[in-house]
């Protein structure tokens, strides 16, 4: 079956998200969302201004949220994306 290279494309893209993967709880037990901490470098050569200092991903059973800091110590907090189906 032909996928025009579409799994191949998917294949690299978490290969890739591996690679610049910091930290992660993936391992831990009795976790109630997984989260991922991403090296900014794979943002170096993007027309952004500015490359972050660090990026933050977490996913839960009905969310998945975002931080993303400029600075060692940043405020604010995670930004909640809920799922479209509630």
């Amino acid at each position: 079956k032909h996928t025009g290279g579409a799994d191949m494309k998917i294949l690299n893209t978490m290969c890739l998200f591996n690679q610049y993967t910091l930290k992660t709880n993936f391992y831990k037990p009795g976790k109630v969302a997984m989260s991922f901490r991403l090296d900014p470098g794979f943002l170096k050569n993007s027309p952004y201004p500015r490359v972050p200092y660090g990026i933050f991903f977490v996913v839960g059973a009905e969310f998945r949220g975002f931080h993303i800091r400029f600075v060692n110590v940043a405020r604010g907090g995670i930004r909640i994306i809920r799922s479209g189906n509630d």
